[in-house]
């Protein structure tokens, strides 16, 4: 998408904006408090969907129910897939895996349907994109404008100005509509392929916060519960309710994990 018909612009005033975020992300690591604020009625987990070998998208539920896993809050996908705890690869290559870091297009314009409804400001949004996004994870974050495609140069170009810091991420910052959400990877110039998305998103009256985290295949939602009950409910959004303690890590899982 050329940057002169998005529907989103560039935040500099960065820290005014998303300053509150770093004073209310108390939780130890990797638990929805770490990467959502603290202090919303309601948390949901929202699965990634997965693809396997063959481009057929599976869900969590069905891919548990075929290796006799438990799909509770904390599960972790190579636990629901009945991966061998030294050998994680081995099951996972064949069922396939839920994408990481990204929630996807079609996955997030379905949360924003509900989403979108819930806020008293849905035409003022922030969007969050972590500065690593995008070209090659190099090493010490540093990019030059110069270097690699168009959505590299044009994040490269914001990461060169005001960033905002969670305490744990740095994020350019975007506004635009709650519905433009699954926009963020056109203003930056991804062609569609899917390769990047908003980390971070949270309307101006903070009455939701959305987070995917760089390293984990779901993503979080803080807000009220009755959002909450809607996000759960929607036929095309696989959700689990999520306890602000709850654990994203690799070994959270200790119900299906075999070495617990």
């Amino acid at each position: 998408m050329d940057e002169s018909a998005s529907r989103l612009d560039e935040v500099t005033d960065v820290e005014a904006i998303g300053g509150w975020i770093r004073l209310r992300l108390s939780g130890p690591f990797a638990t929805a408090t770490m990467i959502t604020p603290s202090g919303y009625e309601s948390y949901v987990r929202v699965l990634h969907p997965v693809r396997d070998h063959t481009g057929r998208t599976r869900t969590w539920s069905s891919v548990a129910e075929a290796s006799g896993a438990v799909l509770h809050s904390e599960a972790q996908w190579w636990c629901v897939a009945g991966a061998d705890a030294d050998d994680r690869r081995s099951i996972t290559s064949c069922v396939g895996h839920p994408s990481v870091g990204r929630l996807g297009r079609a996955t997030t314009k379905a949360l924003m349907s509900v989403l979108v409804d819930r806020t008293t400001t849905p035409q003022h949004c922030f969007f969050g994109v972590w500065e690593g996004a995008g070209w090659a994870m190099h090493d010490d974050l540093v990019r030059h404008p110069d270097h690699g495609d168009d959505m590299d140069r044009r994040i490269a170009r914001m990461a060169q100005g005001p960033m905002m810091s969670d305490g744990h991420c740095r994020y350019v910052l975007l506004a635009g509509p709650a519905d433009a959400m699954a926009e963020v990877g056109d203003h930056f110039g991804d062609g569609g392929h899917e390769m990047l998305g908003a980390h971070i998103a949270w309307p101006e009256d903070r009455a939701w916060f959305v987070a995917t985290g760089i390293d984990y295949d779901s993503t979080i939602v803080a807000c009220d519960q009755i959002t909450a009950d809607a996000v759960l409910a929607h036929p095309l959004l696989e959700a689990v309710a999520f306890p602000p303690t709850g654990r994203l890590d690799i070994d959270a899982d200790t119900v299906n994990n075999p070495r617990r």
